[in-house]
């Protein structure tokens, strides 16, 4: 009866709220502007959440309801990126998700069309708007790819949110993307192989021929300045060789020959006609006082032309030679075999598929690139890859020789 009655207007004060430091963490980091939230607040929201499962909801509450029902689409599409990071580190966070997937697409995804809360509406402008639809569009297809199995809504809502956007759904934009990629392609290669073909019909057929011919020139040049004697393809087919002979000759000569005698074909056993005058030496390849050795070691790098009289018409041929096929061939050849390797085959399984820009009709990028097959193509490559190398060579040769210089032919 004594006891008093308590103040008037006087209310027990709340108690602190313990996720106070959460809920700040969460507005902060949606609303610090910017292209994404800031990282410092996003790693200091993630250790307070961590291995709390009611912080976890607490911070998925305050997305939900303050962040994704801002007015502005730069918060929202902060709070996007932030349940994307918390729906994939934490099961918690992914069980309390998927029991508020619905308010997640109003919000996020088909607020505009959906006819619901004008709160729930997503802003404009419609650029920013457009960024936070695909945000979101992507952040739930990649959850229905890693999680799906486990939570079969997320199938269902992506499926929902396709109807919903139509042309704009993510899937409609990805096939329209692939569609687009594979027509320019299809394009690329028709033009490669248009431009393969003009080379193959106008330019290939000189190239191929110069470049032969270069090469065994090139070869008859440095045999005559070596002093060796050329090979036989370059030989006349009416001058008798002189390793062919009679058989019956050939035997009396290794018959009559002793192992301890001299052979009398050997030019110090044979008898010479005082009145024949002695052949004419050959021509100096090396500089007064070289020995000169056989050709395999003329041509080896240590051995030097030199410049005379006598072999000059020579020199200066080999030279126009090699000119010649630096300057032009072997360019030439390069850019062929650049553009035949740059054509790639098209999969057995798109050459037959109808376009579908053209109402059932074959696609005729495809049927034209089908003209070159694989074997074509690699029977192409390995001839002008042979033919360049044998060319680039016979001038490797050249410049070894120091017939030529390396950096200008000429």
């Amino acid at each position: 009866m004594f006891a008093g009655r308590p103040g008037r207007g006087r209310q027990p004060k709340p108690p602190p709220d313990p996720h106070a430091r959460i809920v700040e963490l969460v507005t902060l980091a949606c609303e610090s502007g910017g292209s994404a939230p800031d990282p410092e607040l996003l790693r200091a929201l993630k250790r307070e959440v961590r291995a709390d499962a009611v912080a976890l909801r607490r911070a998925h509450d305050t997305l939900m309801d303050r962040c994704l029902r801002h007015r502005e689409c730069g918060p929202r599409l902060h709070a996007v990126v932030i349940v994307d990071e918390l729906f994939r580190r934490s099961r918690d966070f992914r069980d309390a998700h998927m029991e508020r997937l619905d308010a997640f697409l109003r919000r996020a995804i088909v607020g505009r069309d959906s006819g619901a809360d004008p709160s729930e509406a997503i802003p404009g402008p419609v650029e920013d708007a457009d960024r936070l639809v695909s945000r979101a569009c992507r952040a739930l297809q990649e959850w229905n790819e890693r999680f799906g199995a486990h939570y079969p809504r997320l199938g269902v809502a992506l499926r929902f949110v396709d109807d919903v956007l139509g042309p704009a759904a993510p899937a409609s934009i990805a096939e329209r993307e692939s569609r687009e990629a594979r027509r320019r392609d299809d394009e690329e290669r028709a033009r490669r192989l248009g431009r393969w073909r003009r080379c193959e019909r106008e330019r290939l057929p000189g190239l191929r021929r110069d470049a032969g011919e270069y090469a065994v020139a090139i070869g008859e040049c440095l045999a005559i300045l070596l002093g060796a004697k050329p090979s036989s393809n370059f030989e006349h087919d009416d001058e008798p060789d002189a390793a062919d002979g009679d058989d019956d000759e050939n035997d009396e000569r290794w018959e009559d020959v002793d192992a301890d005698e001299p052979d009398d074909s050997s030019p110090g056993g044979r008898d010479t006609d005082p009145t024949e005058p002695p052949p004419p030496p050959p021509l100096r390849t090396t500089p007064p006082g070289q020995p000169a050795g056989d050709v395999a070691r003329l041509a080896g790098g240590d051995v030097r032309v030199a410049v005379t009289d006598d072999n000059r018409v020579v020199v200066d041929e080999v030279r126009r030679l090699c000119r010649a096929a630096t300057v032009r061939v072997l360019p030439g050849l390069a850019e062929a075999l650049a553009l035949v390797a740059g054509i790639h085959s098209i999969p057995a399984d798109h050459r037959s598929t109808p376009s579908s820009e053209g109402g059932g009709r074959v696609n005729d990028l495809s049927s034209v690139n089908d003209a070159l097959s694989s074997e074509s193509k690699a029977a192409a490559v390995n001839a002008l890859a042979r033919c360049k190398r044998t060319l680039r060579a016979a001038v490797d040769r050249c410049v070894a020789l120091s017939v030529v210089a390396g950096s200008n032919p000429g």
